[in-house]
């Protein structure tokens, strides 16, 4: 097993147990759609564009985006039910820009704080100011 099947594995066994949505989602488009959720975190993980997030080990949030200029457009983000609002979107993010720092926008496939709207939203309005300390001093 290469590395990259250890990751997709671990990835895929983490949406399909935290997001039945995305399940859901996938299963109208195919006959197969643990197949299909493979393929594309594979895929994001050929371009860099999967983002982890770890606390103590143990994998508790997960984002993959696609990038065009200077905005990340958010895909699918999972976060396990007992992390859920400790800000986990916002250390993903701050992970993200290690990786992107040009980035400067986020767009959400899908909605953002119940806002119903596609919208590009200024990363530095949702890390508040920390965005530039992130830009300008590193890892954070």
């Amino acid at each position: 097993m290469t590395i990259k099947d250890f990751y997709t594995n671990l990835f895929l066994n983490f949406v399909c147990k935290y997001s039945p949505e995305l399940i859901e989602k996938a299963r109208k488009v195919s006959s197969n759609p643990r197949q299909l959720i493979r393929t594309h975190i594979k895929q994001h993980l050929d371009y860099g564009t999967i983002t982890p997030y770890y606390e103590d080990g143990e994998l508790v949030g997960l984002c993959n985006y696609d990038i065009t200029d200077v905005t990340a457009h958010i895909k699918n983000c999972v976060v396990h039910p007992n992390y859920r609002h400790r800000d986990i979107l916002k250390k993903i993010i701050r992970r993200g820009l290690q990786t992107w720092p040009f980035l400067q926008y986020i767009e959400f496939e899908r909605s953002y704080k119940k806002d119903l709207r596609s919208r590009k939203i200024l990363i530095s309005r949702i890390l508040k100011t920390e965005h530039q300390g992130v830009l300008q001093n590193g890892i954070r």
